[in-house]
């Protein structure tokens, strides 16, 4: 008797949108035990996808050149950067952000990510949106910022609010959501409230208005 087992990993990492967005890659790794075969699934993305990841603690942006499946089911990719270096072994954990087909689109997001946090939106801007997010206190995907920011829906402009919401304006109002790849929840108030008067305290300069009110 054969034994399916599929076990799907879901280790792309869902920046802006819906799933069917993403062109994935499948690749199936069988071993026989006994009688039986066991099948694992791992779902992984596609070539040319734009991703923002973590290497040796330094946020970078690169292009997914390839991947490999280790013999227990761990993903690891290889990324190119702008400077033409591959960095190889890169795992799922440690990339925040991607973009399916938006490799033209390298250089835009880079300066997205070399702009300074003050500079990527209106502090007031953002904190009315997180009053009307706060309305619902829904889990929110990143387009879902964007719309309220009117800022666009874009993969520049959705890779923007994705970087506003990382920042640390960003996160005196929104928290990452628990158990979702690029989602967030907006702050209780009283969190917002002291988190304002931390940011004010170590980086007022930069948000004089904002700090002032």
């Amino acid at each position: 008797m054969r034994v399916l087992l599929a076990a799907t990993l879901l280790l792309a990492v869902e920046a802006f949108a819906p799933r069917h967005a993403f062109r994935q890659q499948t690749r199936c790794l069988a071993k026989k035990e006994d009688e039986g075969e066991v099948v694992v699934q791992i779902q992984a993305l596609a070539k040319g996808t734009v991703v923002e990841f973590v290497h040796n603690k330094h946020t970078m942006l690169g292009v997914v050149e390839d991947h490999m499946v280790k013999a227990k089911g761990g993903l690891r990719y290889e990324i190119k950067t702008a400077d033409e270096k591959v960095h190889a072994g890169v795992a799922p954990k440690d990339i925040n952000f991607s973009a399916a087909g938006a490799k033209k689109q390298l250089a835009a997001k880079a300066d997205v990510l070399d702009t300074a946090a003050p500079l990527l939106v209106d502090a007031e801007l953002l904190e009315l949106a997180y009053e009307v997010a706060a309305e619902d206190d829904q889990v929110l995907r990143v387009k879902d910022v964007a719309a309220l920011l009117d800022a666009g829906s874009d993969p520049v402009d959705l890779y923007r609010t994705f970087r506003v919401l990382s920042n640390e304006l960003g996160k005196v109002f929104f928290a990452k959501a628990k158990g979702e790849a690029a989602a967030f929840k907006v702050r209780a108030k009283k969190t917002v409230e002291a988190a304002k008067q931390s940011l004010c305290g170590n980086a007022g300069d930069d948000y004089a208005d904002f700090c002032l009110v």
